[in-house]
């Protein structure tokens, strides 16, 4: 349950069933979808993540045809696209709760590692005219020796090879370490 003090904002994000959902930011930064389904007479959690372009997509992938996301005039720019890409980790990490997305907004590329919809790690990229170029990686409530050697770093540049392959990109910039490396060579060895 969330207390009203736990309330940063409340924004429409569109309708299920004919009634209201609407996504509600907490004070310490997470995202949660609440709505009507099936027409009910008290509203339900539908999603919850650190991120709300995943609130939405996740909304959108568990209802769909029945959830029709609200039209932003104030937004700017193009709606972000997110992909879910849970197939780069084991098994071992999905049944712990472990989801990775990407989530492009114009030429802006974040990929996150969240734990039950919590955001455990960030990494930042930017499309550029033949690559993708990742710059920055954030590291929460994880050791850093967990995210370096573990899996969750592996997978979570699977996931943006992924999303640079989609985009039409032929490699990847690892501008800390001032590599190039080609995305179907990641997809193929990591």
């Amino acid at each position: 349950m969330i207390t009203p003090n736990e309330v940063e904002n409340i924004e429409d994000i569109g309708e299920l069933d004919g009634s209201p959902v609407q996504i509600i930011q907490t004070k310490g930064g997470l995202y949660v979808a609440a709505g009507r389904p099936n027409g009910k007479k008290d509203p339900e959690f539908l999603a919850a993540s650190s991120h709300p372009a995943v609130v939405k997509f996740n909304v959108e992938k568990q209802f769909k045809g029945r959830f029709r996301p609200a039209l932003n005039k104030s937004e700017t720019g193009s709606e972000p696209v997110v992909m879910h890409h849970d197939q780069y980790l084991s098994s071992g990490l999905a049944n712990k709760g472990y989801s990775i997305y990407t989530i492009q907004k114009d030429l802006d590329v974040t990929a996150i590692v969240t734990k039950f919809g919590v955001e455990i790690m960030r990494q930042e990229a930017l499309i550029k005219a033949e690559s993708l170029e990742l710059d920055k990686t954030f590291v929460k409530g994880l050791q850093s020796r967990e995210a370096v050697e573990g899996e969750i770093t592996k997978s979570l540049l699977k996931a943006v090879a992924k999303h640079g392959e989609a985009a039409g990109k032929e490699s990847v910039e690892l501008k800390q370490f001032n590599q190039t490396v080609e995305i179907k060579k990641i997809l193929e060895n990591v």
